[in-house]
């Protein structure tokens, strides 16, 4: 074979990298985009997009007991208002998941911006029509408005790999501050739009009122400007991203699919979990590499069929191990976060005596330390793995869970058991007769039948490691976000169920579990020495523990 001079080998490689990472070449100069396979304006509005959800979920809570009941319903009603939005964002999860395999990215955000925008509209204008099962549906609307699944794997498809623990911290910082942004517009809205502000126009179509502006209403109608501002910014701002990090591609990119009819040199099936080639590889052998196309194990089977491909892509999922594990490890995260926010307006209520809009805004200043905790994974990722970064934020909120427990309530609880042994908890003439070291119970108990929180200094000791767990889990699923996207093999993102649906469903199974376990610990306190707050976090701990050796037994496979 020839030889080739010293600037025919550059171009080479050079042009092999622009086909593999997505970019064109031109001329001796390469144009690539600030994210790979990204721009900046797009990448900023898939990031805007998740956080607009997360804000028009919890943005509603503080309202929507007293929606039900000014619309003539039960205010028990008001959970379902808020419950509507997860139930069809599952249903959103699995209709964008199949959409933008065989459409674009864009065209999902468009969709996904447009259904909560008339959605939140509806749920305004269901007051004028007193009617419940219109702001139910408003609310069924607003959940497809959760493009999340889209939202990862635009990431772990679109995003090079460099830069990919960069943006997944982003992601994650964009989920956690729609949770704290949301109580806090809330409760802004409460004290601006209550009873020092109300705008009723009435209009002929409304037969019950016109439109009526006012605390429980301007969440609706904020949230609609919001997402008319996103719909306009995607139209004219948004450019199809290339999806570098996958085997298929849609529209003007067919040129790279490996289905495609195409040179060589565009069939490299490149695989980044293992690593890059070596730059100082011969001639020879880049030219070979260039003309090969691995045969990887999920490369061998073509799936016939529908059945055909769930099988395929289930045995795509258990190639690596680390898939699975990133998998548990993020429904862990939803579970943490979850008990977080739902328990804390009861904790500060039982001990604490606080009200409702006082704890939204304690989970709202939570966002306060989502920069620092992605300033931290920004720094210590590029100094240590991001596998021994999971390892510490792990014990980070083993730390927290067993600084939050009330000790107090603990001893007097160890104490009251072993004394006493089983007694009828619901007797409560004879609980107060009963004593613990030579003191009443019910002298002892606070007025919501709690023991007191850690000698008085409960408050300080709760936000302190409030804050410490909440922490520990952003940093967590900024670095398991991004070890997801490089271990899960690269033809499974152009599948039905790919790695962004499966981490959507497991989330919301999470949540959906610790909603359950705070139930639980509810029915538990009914005991008079069983603890509302201990008997909440010591499942988190347990569950953290069991995350921790999972890491560690399956340290090598999380690269």
């Amino acid at each position: 074979m020839e030889v080739l001079e010293e600037e025919e080998i550059d171009w080479h490689i050079l042009s092999q990298r622009a086909l593999i990472y997505g970019t064109k070449a031109k001329g001796c100069g390469l144009e690539e985009k600030a994210w790979g396979g990204a721009d900046m304006p797009s990448m900023i509005l898939n990031l805007l997009s998740i956080l607009l959800y997360t804000i028009n979920y919890y943005i509603v809570a503080p309202t929507a007991n007293h929606y039900a009941i000014v619309l003539g319903s039960d205010g028990a009603l008001g959970a379902t208002l808020i419950g509507t939005s997860s139930f069809s964002a599952i249903i959103a999860a699995l209709l964008y998941s199949f959409w933008y395999t065989k459409s674009s990215f864009k065209s999902v955000l468009i969709f996904s911006a447009i259904c909560p925008l008339v959605g939140n509209l509806v749920y305004a204008l269901a007051i004028s029509y007193r009617s419940l099962p219109m702001a139910i549906f408003g609310r069924f609307l607003c959940g497809f408005g959760s493009a999340e699944v889209v939202n990862r794997q635009m990431i772990s498809t679109c995003v090079s790999f460099k830069q990919i623990t960069r943006a997944s911290a982003f992601f994650v910082a964009a989920g956690a501050m729609g949770m704290s942004i949301g109580p806090l517009i809330a409760g802004i809205l409460d004290d601006t739009t209550g009873r020092d502000l109300r705008v009723d126009l009435r209009l002929p179509f409304t037969p019950a009122g016109g439109i009526i502006f006012n605390s429980i209403t301007s969440p609706g109608f904020v949230m609609a400007t919001l997402w008319f501002i996103q719909l306009l910014a995607l139209f004219y701002f948004f450019s199809e991203p290339d999806r570098i990090n996958g085997t298929t591609t849609t529209g003007d990119d067919d040129r790279y699919s490996m289905d495609s009819e195409a040179t060589p040199l565009m069939k490299i099936d490149y695989d980044y979990s293992k690593g890059r080639r070596d730059s100082n590889n011969s001639l020879n052998s880049s030219i070979q590499d260039a003309g090969s196309v691995s045969l990887s194990p999920e490369s061998e089977y073509k799936a016939p069929g529908f059945w055909g491909e769930i099988v395929a892509t289930f045995s795509l999922i258990l190639v690596n191990p680390g898939l699975p594990i990133t998998l548990l490890l993020f429904c862990y995260i939803e579970l943490a976060d979850e008990v977080l926010i739902s328990s804390c307006s009861m904790v500060v209520r039982r001990y604490f005596g606080w009200n409702a809009s006082t704890a939204g805004f304690l989970v709202a200043s939570l966002g306060a330390l989502i920069l620092p905790a992605n300033f931290a994974v920004e720094i210590f990722s590029r100094r240590v793995s991001e596998r021994r970064i999971m390892k510490i934020s792990i014990c980070f909120i083993i730390l927290g869970c067993l600084g939050i427990f009330n000790y107090q309530g603990l001893y007097y609880d160890i104490l009251g058991i072993s004394t006493y042994g089983s007694f009828d908890p619901h007797d409560v003439k004879h609980l107060k007769e009963l004593e613990i070291s030579g003191e009443e119970v019910g002298y002892l108990l606070i007025k919501n039948k709690e023991f007191p929180y850690d000698w008085d200094s409960g408050e300080i000791v709760y936000i302190i490691f409030l804050s410490v767990i909440f922490s520990g889990t952003i940093v967590l699923e900024g670095v398991v976000t991004s070890t997801m996207a490089q271990v899960t093999p690269s033809k499974l993102n152009a599948c039905f169920i790919n790695s962004g649906l499966l981490a959507t469903l497991i989330g919301t199974i999470g949540r959906v579990l610790s909603d359950s376990m705070i139930t639980f610990s509810a029915v538990l306190d009914i005991h008079i020495f069983v603890d509302f707050v201990n008997a909440t976090f010591l499942p988190v701990l347990v569950l953290a523990i069991g995350c921790l050796i999972l890491v560690h037994i399956y340290y090598d496979k999380l690269v």
